[in-house]
């Protein structure tokens, strides 16, 4: 009886302290810099080579989220003729689509080796073209927000 009761301490004990879900690519707290304060994570990973994060934040002003799907597979989620990034990756392109709930999506998508990625900002006004910080003299690349959160997915996928 007594070994029951503490095998019961103990699994219970073990569920209440599962760790929260992690995105291997992007930090949440780089996430809740670009969208404004705190989010909300669902990730569903794979090791590094594969897997999908999303980082929501709800405010007033509506829903702002992340998006960062990384695969074998090909989901290219911009069409021929998208402007091309030749400093993210291989083939990389840059495009607008939709989401599941049809929220406007500001996305690039690319490769690096044989690794597909697509990350998307949604809600966030000015991400593709508002540079995520000042240029210095030193550094005249002035990339936008979305360019910064994919040269950060892209770096973790070497």
């Amino acid at each position: 009886m007594r070994a029951a009761v503490l095998i019961l301490v103990i699994s219970t004990t073990v569920c209440a302290a599962q760790t929260p879900a992690v995105c291997p690519w992007f930090s949440t707290g780089s996430a809740e810099a670009v969208l404004g304060g705190p989010v909300t994570l669902s990730a569903h990973v794979e090791g590094v080579r594969q897997g999908i994060c999303r980082f929501r934040r709800e405010s007033e002003g509506g829903v702002r989220t992340i998006s960062i799907a990384i695969g074998k597979e090909d989901a290219h989620g911009c069409p021929q003729g998208s402007a091309s990034l030749a400093a993210l990756g291989n083939e990389a392109a840059q495009c607008t689509s939709h989401d599941a709930q049809g929220q406007r999506l500001d996305v690039i998508a690319g490769r690096v080796r044989d690794i597909y990625f697509v990350v998307g900002i949604g809600n966030v006004l000015d991400a593709t073209t508002i540079p995520a910080a000042p240029a210095s003299p030193s550094t005249p690349f002035s990339a936008s927000i979305l360019e910064r959160i994919t040269e950060q997915v892209v770096g973790n996928l070497y």
